[in-house]
This record gives structure tokens, C-alpha cells and sequence, in this order.
């Protein structure tokens, strides 16, 4: 099992222009550009076995498989996963999920681990 970071645009943020744009069509540089601009908060730890469980645990449960670590709304289009194990980073796609890798370059940079 591997414990994976995922994080949502915070509420008070959920009807910017910005976020209206990653959750109706997102790509990387939407993303990228809500990342910047402090969008994300940490929502919750899950422990799944894949990113396709991560996504049915965020909507379905089970509880016990999830930690909150604030406020947390179900997975959808333009949330982002990490996996705490490699640090790897996706968002959640209209189908599926895309790799963040500049994120993940950021982060390396920094020296920061999620």
C-alpha cells in the first residue's frame, strides 16, 4: 500500500476565474499557475495500491482508508496527487491523470517532500 498527499483548491478560492478554468478543462500550465499562486491546500493522506483507488476512495470510501488534514471535498477534475513514496505528481484529468513533472522539478529544487 502507498500513502499518497492530495491536494484541492482551497473553497474560498473554488469560484475564481483561475480555478473555474482548471476544473473545466485543466491542463499542466493551469495547474502549474494555481500552484504558484498558493490555490492548493493539503486535504488528506489516502492508502490505496494505485492512483485509479486513490480516486475511488476519495469519492466512495472507505473512511478508514483516508486521513483529512482539513477541509476535503471529493476527488475531481483538476486535484492534485501526490505519492509520498517517489514524490511523483499527477492531476486528476477529465479522463484519467496527467504527470506534473516541472512540479516535481520545483519541489526538487526547493528541497521540499510532500
Amino acid at each position: 500500500m502507498i500513502k499518497f498527499l492530495v491536494l484541492q483548491i482551497r473553497r474560498q478560492d473554488y469560484h475564481s476565474v483561475l480555478e473555474t478554468k482548471v476544473k473545466v478543462e485543466p491542463n499542466y500550465m493551469l495547474i502549474e499557475e494555481a500552484w504558484r499562486k498558493w490555490l492548493y491546500h493539503k486535504a488528506c493522506y489516502i492508502t490505496a495500491n494505485d492512483l485509479d483507488e486513490v480516486f475511488r476512495i476519495g469519492n466512495i470510501g472507505p473512511e478508514d482508508s483516508i486521513e483529512r488534514l482539513g477541509s476535503m471535498y471529493s476527488i475531481s477534475v483538476g486535484d492534485v496527487i501526490v505519492n509520498t513514496s517517489n514524490q511523483k505528481m499527477v492531476y486528476v484529468d477529465n479522463f484519467g491523470f496527467e504527470r506534473l513533472p516541472a512540479l516535481e522539478q520545483l519541489l526538487e529544487l526547493e528541497g521540499e517532500k510532500l
